[in-house]
């Protein structure tokens, strides 16, 4: 197989790009904060993909793209970051059954307060959607969620029906889903531990909390697994020697 790289326009604003694609064959989805667009020839050239409608008057799409596609029914699935005008910020999806046609339709996901959905990330089981926030108020942490979402319910562009699980402390954790475990049974995500019993309220360097949410259970559990020491002394995202730098 030979390939060729293809450059992509910077985002025209000019802020940090955060870039997510997917990709099916030549069939490539491309996302850069609030840019998002779409080829059929591999990169070759694109086509702009309008943003999704945001809720309110003055709301406006800021940031954090994600995107994830169900090669069960060929469905790709977008998730922006949306700041409203009145603190009350939430996630937007843009349901897609074509890459080159117009999103069927779209879903407003509005977690509890005036809380920012920080970082939503998408993940994919054989039956649900999952969508992590990471909310924090104008001062202070909230709470984690994982949302999980039916995926059938989405793909239709009917009402969907979901749960969520939230995580309230003692110290904050992002929440990412795993990625590959589409087409599977099961949803995980993790993050570090916090140290004994969380009473000195700091966080553990080498002990790993993971998450797995069954389709069949109507929570997650949780274990976790002895990892090697992270000094957290490099924090940008080099990955360290081998790629086992924990941070």
């Amino acid at each position: 197989v030979i390939g060729r790289n293809n450059l992509y326009p910077p985002d025209p604003a000019g802020v940090p790009n955060e870039p997510v694609a997917l990709n099916d064959g030549y069939r490539v989805m491309y996302m850069i904060n609030t840019t998002n667009d779409y080829s059929l020839n591999g990169g070759a050239t694109w086509t702009s993909i309008p943003l999704p409608p945001v809720a309110g008057a003055g709301d406006g799409i800021c940031c954090d793209p994600d995107i994830i596609y169900d090669q069960r029914t060929g469905t790709s699935i977008r998730s922006f970051l949306v700041y409203d005008v009145a603190g009350d910020d939430y996630v937007v999806l843009a349901v897609r059954r074509n890459v080159a046609a117009a999103d069927n339709c779209f879903y407003y996901l509005n977690p509890a307060g005036l809380v920012t959905p920080d970082y939503p990330h998408l993940g994919l089981t054989n039956k649900y959607l999952y969508v992590s926030m990471n909310n924090v108020s104008a001062v202070a942490w909230v709470n984690s969620q994982v949302w999980r979402i039916n995926l059938d319910n989405i793909v239709d562009c009917v009402g969907a029906a979901f749960t969520t699980y939230t995580y309230t402390g003692p110290l904050q954790r992002v929440f990412t889903p795993v990625r590959g475990t589409e087409q599977r049974d099961r949803a995980y995500w993790g993050s570090l531990e916090c140290s004994p019993a969380c009473a000195t309220l700091t966080t553990s360097t080498n002990v790993f909390r993971i998450f797995r949410w069954l389709e069949t259970s109507a929570a997650p559990s949780a274990f976790t697994r002895a990892i090697s020491a992270s000094p957290h002394n490099n924090p940008d995202c080099r990955g360290g020697t081998n790629n086992a730098d924990w941070i």
